[in-house]
């Protein structure tokens, strides 16, 4: 059989306790970062939104918020609609 299908790789060992704790740890580091990002980037474009008059520069604007506001970060609901739009 091993002629035909050939030999199986040697198992590596299951990551212990210890490793698991430290890669969800590390995922939720980068998540994090993620997010902050986000949050800097959308309180900049409110205030950028708040000194502007309406027309269609503060729509532009305000559709980037929107795209920003919406990007998927898994596993968190994070309500930033209401952060977004809360001043104007």
């Amino acid at each position: 059989m091993r002629r035909i299908f050939g030999a199986s790789q040697p198992k590596a060992p299951p990551p212990n306790l210890g490793d698991a704790i430290a890669n969800v740890d590390a995922r939720a580091d980068t998540m994090e970062k993620k997010i902050g990002k986000l949050d800097a980037e959308l309180v900049k474009m409110r205030d950028q939104m708040k000194k502007m008059r309406e027309g269609p520069s503060k729509q532009l604007i305000k559709q980037k918020a929107l795209r920003y506001a919406f990007i998927p970060v898994p596993y968190i609901l994070k309500p930033i609609n209401s952060f977004l739009f809360a001043g104007s």
